[in-house]
């Protein structure tokens, strides 16, 4: 049976947090894909798995909301799960809190499988990838699509 959730601890280093002694969301966003890629490996999708299958995961888009950021030395429990496949997406959560088991924030990414050679899109079949039959549910939302004003992007002379 596979593992639904992965969960981990970090304690903070002094690489971790800003001059205001706050975990950066730098920081914060390879603490997530850290865990996400123990929580692979546990699944079969690991990145040396994946490329031993001629592909890999990218990332589309993340969207993170914190409550509060914790100092350096402070612990950190990350729990990390995928969401429901949908065709060729791949929705992974992440739950963030501190030493008192309180929330401090939480995260959602957007995932895909590309082919190594040709760098198409791949389904999960495609890419040999099997998830959870029972995700966790989803207590926050994905990712959305961005949207531009009208004219952003436009070059002017």
């Amino acid at each position: 049976m596979l593992p639904i959730t992965h969960q981990n601890e970090i304690h903070l280093q002094a690489c971790d947090v800003d001059i205001a002694n706050r975990w950066k969301p730098s920081a914060i966003l390879i603490a997530a894909q850290e865990a996400a890629e123990l929580h692979a490996d546990a699944l079969g999708c690991g990145h040396r798995q994946m490329v031993a299958r001629g592909n890999f995961f990218i990332l589309m888009r993340v969207r993170a909301q914190m409550h509060d950021y914790p100092k350096l030395g402070d612990g950190v429990h990350i729990t990390t799960w995928p969401g429901e496949v949908r065709r060729t997406i791949f929705p992974r959560y992440y739950r963030f809190r501190d030493a008192a088991g309180n929330e401090i924030g939480h995260m959602s990414s957007v995932w895909m499988i590309c082919d190594i050679e040709s760098r198409k899109i791949l389904t999960p079949e495609q890419g040999s990838v099997t998830m959870p039959e029972k995700p966790e549910p989803t207590v926050f939302p994905a990712p959305e699509k961005i949207v531009f004003p009208e004219g952003a992007g436009e070059t002017v002379s």
